[in-house]
């Protein structure tokens, strides 16, 4: 457990006779309490090499192995510019071990590249990776995938080679991580750690995403830039929203100017792309910080500035940016991308455009922030597989610079996934179409239900609605006050769902009219009767 090693010669060391033999074909194991070197006593080529020492041993030289070089758990292995080789050698990190990464290579499988190069390479998910070169490092293809720990202390920053997790701590110690094409993942439980500015940070100089799971309503923070040094944090902080198994929202910002921003006398020249996987109806209030360098246009005046969010091929506009903070803010209940302009140039300001569900009718809610000659809307479904039909209809108001509320319900769906939009139609007769984000879902019934037939009385038509909470095979029948059966409307197996049926009476007489359900589910019968008035 000395400091110092082997050594060759000298008082240093545990072995210090004047004469010192160390066999090639011998085991050596570091196992001090304090730091220290394998010293340049140690042959050059070993069979096992143990590394135990939890405070960090170091490579004195470049050595070869014809075992094992074993870091057990707890242990520091720290390469600096020395490497570890063997063809017939093998490399063990152990779970909560730590490897501690000089190599512009970073960590390889199989090249005679990096600071191990042994003909086996075995790195623990579980293991603990420090990239601490002094000039820029890659991770290199033999980072797992998936790491206990991440941390990186080398100022000139470290690439992503391949997409990463991390389970427990990413540390910004010093320098910045590069995304380039891959992401970045911290997994629930893990964290983010720093002091972060534009030396600590995550850049997004590619497609690459820093990405982290949710489990519950809380804030998610995104210490991201851009490759010219430039620190343009986030925030998203989730209110409500459902979030399924392996939930999380990504990020990745851009110093230019959105291309879809028609803004010209003020705008930002930055963007932030967000997405999200397997949460669903959130409500999250965002924050983007922008520069003042970011301002552009010919009138830069930030007390002008509006933040919004383009997607598709619609804008929903935020708030003023807070010319305080520099800061783009707002909520939101969808993601794509958010930046800065004039609001007249990002058309139909839309700020929100939600669902609920109740049973199996649809309510949508819509806010425009301002309207200008606007006519009105005109609402439009679809089943997930079906083509656009239309729902409905909603009178604009006009030219308005005040927010405005507007609500449309969807009545007597079918069981089924369905999407909305809306065909914004002024008063000119141009268009624009807004979708509401993700799908809508018309669950099965809790109980079995008939409804009232409608209209009441009728002629010569009129609909009943009927709920099946099990798979049944269902018989709706029709009767005259004799009760004798004048017409059946259903005879047949349907699944569970929502369902509704027309009865066309253009070949009855007018008079009161019964109709009976027999639903079975294989176990019981539901039966229901109700009465109707045909009136010709």
């Amino acid at each position: 457990d000395s400091p110092d090693g082997i050594t060759s010669s000298g008082a240093t060391g545990h072995v210090q006779t004047s004469s010192r033999t160390f066999g090639t074909g011998a085991d050596y194991e570091y196992a001090g309490s304090s730091t220290q070197y394998t010293g340049n006593g140690l042959p050059t080529t070993v069979r096992n090499l143990t590394i135990s020492n939890t405070a960090g041993t170091y490579l004195s030289n470049n050595y070869t192995v014809t075992g094992t070089a074993d870091v057990k758990s707890g242990a520091i292995l720290v390469c600096n510019t020395k490497y570890l080789d063997g063809i017939t050698g093998s490399f063990d990190l152990n779970s909560g071990g730590t490897i501690k990464i000089c190599s512009s290579n970073g960590i390889t499988t199989s090249s005679t590249a990096g600071n191990v190069r042994t003909a086996i390479r075995t790195y623990s998910t579980s293991g603990k990776y420090e990239y601490v070169g002094s000039s820029a490092q890659v991770t290199g293809d033999g980072l797992p995938s998936s790491v206990h720990t991440l941390t990186i202390n080398n100022s000139n920053g470290v690439t992503l080679t391949n997409h990463v997790s991390v389970s427990n701590t990413c540390a910004l110690t010093s320098g910045n991580i590069k995304l380039g094409d891959k992401n970045l993942k911290i997994l629930s439980g893990g964290s983010l750690t720093g002091s972060f500015d534009g030396s600590h940070m995550i850049v997004t100089n590619g497609t690459g995403e820093l990405q982290k799971e949710i489990t519950a309503n809380g804030e998610l923070t995104f210490p991201v830039g851009d490759i010219l040094g430039n620190y343009t944090n986030a925030s998203l902080t989730f209110t409500s929203g459902t979030y399924g198994t392996g939930a999380y929202a990504g990020m990745k910002v851009t110093n230019s100017k959105l291309p879809e921003n028609t803004s010209t006398s003020v705008y930002l020249n930055r963007y932030w792309d967000v997405n999200q996987s397997n949460i669903s109806n959130f409500n999250c209030n965002v924050m983007f910080q922008y520069l003042v360098s970011d301002i552009a246009g010919s009138e830069p005046n930030e007390n002008d500035l509006w933040g919004g969010r383009y997607s598709a091929t619609a804008w929903y506009i935020l708030l003023k940016v807070n010319t305080t903070n520099h800061q783009i803010v707002g909520s939101t209940t969808g993601f794509s991308k958010f930046t800065g302009g004039q609001e007249g140039a990002m058309p139909v300001s839309l700020q929100s455009f939600t669902s609920n569900v109740s049973g199996r009718n649809v309510g949508l809610k819509w806010i425009t922030s301002s309207e200008t000659n606007n006519a009105g809307f005109k609402i439009e479904r679809k089943s997930v597989d079906g083509d656009w039909t239309n729902a409905g209809y909603v009178t604009g108001s006009g030219t308005k610079n005040t927010p405005t509320t507007y609500n449309f319900n969807d009545m007597r769906l079918n069981t089924g996934k369905y999407n909305y939009r809306l065909k914004q139609i002024d008063n000119n007769g141009n268009f624009e179409y807004h979708n509401l984000e993700g799908t809508v879902e018309v669950g099965v019934p809790k109980s079995y239900e008939l409804s009232q037939n409608y209209p009441n009385p009728f002629n010569p038509t009129t609909k009943i609605d009927f709920a099946l909470p099990f798979n049944s095979k269902v018989n709706i029948v029709i009767y005259d006050m004799t009760g004798r059966e004048v017409k059946t409307l259903v005879n047949e197996a349907r699944t569970a769902g929502y369902y509704t049926v027309e009865l066309n009476a253009s070949s009855l007489s007018s008079g009161t009219y019964f109709y009976r359900i027999i639903a079975n589910n294989g176990t019981k019968d539901y039966i229901n009767t109700k009465k109707m008035v045909l009136v010709k």
